[in-house]
């Protein structure tokens, strides 16, 4: 990464730390969310602050990608990511971003399947 792309990183992670608005901060830098998808697959210290700065885990994050591939099934999901369900439980009480972000991966699945049922093509 060129040292643009280093500073860049460290403006998004020090807005996340501080609760700043993300895209407010994005627009005022010219970073674009692809830069982020980037910065999180390709810098390792970058994805690990990220995920920190937004409150969620590694494990977290794959059970949230997980859980639409296995049809929102939580034993199915638990089991692919390999922990137990009570684990599930305690992360759905206690984080408010996995909480969240859970819901967006299930709405996004609903929103997908709902756009297949009214496709005149099925």
């Amino acid at each position: 990464m060129d040292k643009k792309g280093d500073e860049c990183c460290s403006i998004v992670l020090e807005a996340l730390q501080k609760g700043k608005d993300i895209y407010e901060v994005l627009n005022e830098n010219a970073i674009t969310l692809e830069d982020i998808k980037f910065w999180r697959k390709t810098n390792r210290n970058f994805n690990e602050g990220y995920l920190k700065a937004i409150g969620i885990t590694r494990l977290q994050e794959r059970f949230i990608e997980v859980f639409p591939k296995k049809l929102l099934n939580i034993a199915a999901t638990c089991r692919a990511v390999n922990i137990h369900r009570s684990t599930y439980y305690r992360w759905v009480d206690k984080s408010d971003t996995f909480r969240r972000n859970l819901h967006d991966a299930s709405e996004g699945l609903k929103d997908d399947v709902e756009t297949i049922q009214k496709s005149p093509y099925r």
